[in-house]
């Protein structure tokens, strides 16, 4: 099935096909083009009404509207299929309830934010698009998905026609800050991540993720009302992150699609969207430019411990050192004090030798000398060697 008229080329091939010459070809086109040409000069149409009109097949052409790309806030459900010029912000591949591969492509231009989801065989030219591609989507189809839930969903398949494009408008131009953003669009932040804590949690289904209500069983296989597919209920859970930017604290919501680990000292970049009933930014990607920019507060204070035990054994060591220099010092005063008085009784001690040999001398009108000689004598032979424990210096 073609979405849009054939090109000329095209629709000239299968005329050519049908039997037609050349010159009849070319020669009916200008019939056409004199009749219409001044209301519509593209000769795509003109052959295409030659090939309607002679009852040639050209297969079952559906005719879109494509005057101009829609905004995103002007999709509603009372349209069929349109044509989108959108910002890429993420591209996730996904499974189906059959097993069969997607895309959930996240876009955005200045007026909100919206998902594409893609099916088909030959997805690969999606699965390369990166954030910040301009693109031009044709034919996006619009549904009320489920029925009569009001909720918009936006899908096209693998072989409609996708272009990246130089854009309108640049990115930086619509994505407003935080503070003057409003309800669904598209915001940026960037900045380090002060706190992550689990915010909520819901009982939802195993393939789209969906709240299913509290009056669900866990582990409980359901038919979800959203997706239409057999699910088992489980419990899903989300975190909050306190990302400083700036000089303002920005409150994130990561869906549990998005598997950041732990976040706490990251400096992160995130892409989202608004919410004014909450005041957050609900995240729709999330990347880490660098980790463990912050320490968690415990190795702070184990560091200050280890800093004052380091401290304490330092201080311990000099004590120590100032203890033994101070014993050393100690001891060789001592030694000097004992070397001092050893040549004070040796010097004494001369002295009272003298006066003996002095006093024997006078007393007994001995020569000095051989009284000296006597005595030591004397000393040889331990006559005078020991007495009451005293050592004779002799």
């Amino acid at each position: 099935m073609s979405n849009k008229i054939p090109p000329y080329s095209e629709t000239f091939e299968k005329l050519r096909s049908a039997g037609y010459s050349k010159d009849e070809i070319e020669s009916a086109v200008a019939k056409v083009s004199k009749e219409i040409g001044e209301f519509v000069p593209n000769k795509d149409y003109h052959i295409f009404i030659v090939a309607k009109n002679l009852g040639v097949n050209l297969g079952d052409v559906r005719f879109i509207s494509s005057i101009r790309p829609y905004k995103i806030n002007e999709i509603t459900n009372e349209l069929y299929q349109i044509e989108m010029r959108v910002y890429v912000v993420l591209v996730e591949k996904r499974k189906t309830s059959k097993g069969s591969d997607s895309i959930r492509l996240t876009v955005a231009d200045e007026t909100g934010t919206s998902v594409i989801r893609i099916f088909g065989d030959g997805i690969e030219k999606f699965e390369n698009l990166k954030r910040g591609d301009y693109i031009h989507i044709s034919p996006v189809r619009v549904e009320e998905y489920p029925k009569d839930s009001g909720k918009i969903n936006l899908t096209a398949f693998s072989g409609c026609t996708l272009k990246v494009i130089e854009p309108d408008i640049p990115i930086e131009d619509f994505v407003p800050s935080v503070e003057k953003a409003k309800e669904g669009q598209l915001v940026h932040v960037r900045g380090v991540v002060l706190e992550q804590k689990s915010r909520r949690s819901w009982f939802g289904c195993s393939v789209c993720k969906k709240s299913l209500g509290d009056n669900e069983v866990e582990g409980e296989e359901v038919i979800c009302p959203f997706c239409g597919n057999k699910s088992v209920v489980t419990k899903f859970v989300s975190d909050s992150i306190a990302v400083v930017s700036g000089d303002d604290t920005v409150v994130c919501e990561l869906s549990p699609f998005i598997s950041a680990g732990e976040l706490y000292g990251s400096v992160v970049d995130i892409w989202g969207r608004y919410s004014e009933q909450w005041n957050r930014v609900d995240v729709i990607s999330v990347d880490v430019i660098k980790t463990d920019i912050l320490q968690p507060v415990d190795s702070y204070i184990e560091k200050d411990k280890k800093e004052t035990k380091e401290t304490k054994k330092k201080s311990n060591i000099k004590k120590n050192e100032k203890k033994v220099a101070s014993e050393t010092k100690k001891e060789e005063d001592e030694e000097e004090w004992v070397k001092e008085m050893i040549s004070n009784i040796k010097y004494f001690d001369g002295l009272l030798k003298k006066s003996i040999v002095s006093a024997i001398s006078g007393k007994f009108k001995i020569d000095p000398h051989v009284v000296e000689k006597k005595i030591q004598e004397l000393c040889d032979k331990e006559v005078l060697r020991e007495r009451d424990g005293y050592v004779s210096l002799f």
